[in-house]
């Protein structure tokens, strides 16, 4: 999409909603103004059309692009095929912002993988597989490398879970099986380091520990299913016994269209490997 288009939505469709666009530089006041949930005022269209505005004005540099992205993909998914002009505009600005961002600070580092995560979930209910799969794996490639905090596990689980999804399509049902284990004993990891005594945030973050559970339940009966009697785990996690299917909603819901043909025709293809 054009720059000029850019300056023309947003003309046609501007957003009442305060904020200063000369602070996008502080930390403080865009965490308090912008991506904090209870900050967030306005309709959906008002909220879209001021991340657009910001997205539009912010420097390439900007540290904070990942937190912008992240908030515009939900905003985006809202109205998918009305706000689907977005989408090769939002990709050429992750792009380059993947390449800049100071993945040594994890503040910064928490947006990237976010950011990494819902533009590939956003690029996957859209069936732009293999960019959701350039996204994802480029996301999870930086991570290894950026700088820790317990904030990251979530979208880190979420980025393994969908990416297992990928792999599965594309027949490398082993590998898939593989990956899907590791976001379970992920998941298990970050809900140990999150109710740690050492954690000043236990409360506010029970809300990512109660989807961290039921992200690593749905891995570990995906891992049961495309393994079978060949599960990868031992006598210590015995193979999963569920009366329920696999279930994909535990990604998807937490958009506001949770609808998405692809996660779910891949849902449908895993559990009927296990019948």
């Amino acid at each position: 999409m054009s720059q000029d288009a850019i300056l023309k939505f947003l003309k046609e469709n501007p957003s009442s909603i305060n904020f200063d666009i000369n602070k996008l530089n502080d930390y403080v006041y865009v965490t308090n103004n912008l991506f904090n949930h209870a900050a967030r005022k306005g309709s959906s269209d008002e909220q879209f059309s001021l991340l657009l505005k910001i997205l539009n004005n912010a420097n390439s540099e900007n540290p904070l692009l990942g937190g912008i992205i992240t908030n515009l993909c939900y905003r985006y998914n809202e109205k998918l095929e009305e706000r689907d002009f977005i989408f090769p505009y939002i990709y050429e600005i992750k792009d380059n912002y993947d390449n800049v961002v100071d993945i040594t600070k994890p503040a910064y580092s928490r947006w990237l993988v976010s950011s990494s995560n819902t533009l590939g979930t956003v690029a996957l209910m859209r069936g732009e597989v293999e960019r959701g799969k350039k996204i994802l794996e480029r996301g999870l490639k930086i991570y290894s490398l950026a700088a820790h905090t317990p904030l990251l596990y979530l979208n880190l689980c979420m980025m393994y879970f969908q990416y297992a999804m990928i792999r599965f399509q594309e027949g490398r049902v082993n590998h898939a099986a593989s990956i899907f284990e590791k976001c379970y004993y992920l998941s298990i990891s970050a809900i140990n380091e999150i109710y740690s005594s050492r954690n000043d945030y236990i409360l506010s973050m029970k809300f990512d520990c109660d989807r961290l559970t039921k992200i690593g339940l749905e891995a570990l009966k995906a891992n049961s299913f495309l393994l079978r009697d060949k599960s990868l785990f031992g006598s210590r996690i015995p193979k999963v016994n569920v009366d329920t299917n696999f279930d994909v909603s535990v990604i998807t819901a937490r958009f506001a269209r949770p609808s998405s043909s692809w996660h779910k025709n891949i849902e449908k293809k895993i559990n009927e490997v296990q019948l």
